[in-house]
């Protein structure tokens, strides 16, 4: 099956926490051809656990930061993608 497309036949019920049988596969497409850009198997509840973990435990440090701080953080990082406009554009392309 494809994102965007519809649901794999086999995966558990959204918010269960079974993990998804090794054998699906989720598809990312490219709009302007059509073709399977990316193939990869969905992340387990223990995936996604770790994944959200890891920003809830640095959001107090971002916090208290402060607002100018952190928009000062957000501009650096702005100019960075900017910067490397050509390798963003072609990882985009890619996913």
């Amino acid at each position: 099956m494809t994102i965007g497309r519809g649901y794999p036949q086999g995966m558990p019920e959204a918010g269960s926490t079974e993990a998804p049988p090794a054998s699906i596969l989720l598809r990312s497409f490219d709009p302007a051809t059509g073709k399977v850009v990316r193939e990869f198997r969905p992340s387990t509840s223990d995936e996604v656990a770790d994944a959200v973990s890891r920003p809830r435990a640095a959001a107090p440090a971002w916090a208290a930061l402060g607002p100018g701080r952190r928009a000062k953080a957000m501009a650096e990082v702005r100019h960075e993608i900017h910067r490397r406009m050509d390798v963003v554009r072609s990882i985009r392309s890619k996913i």
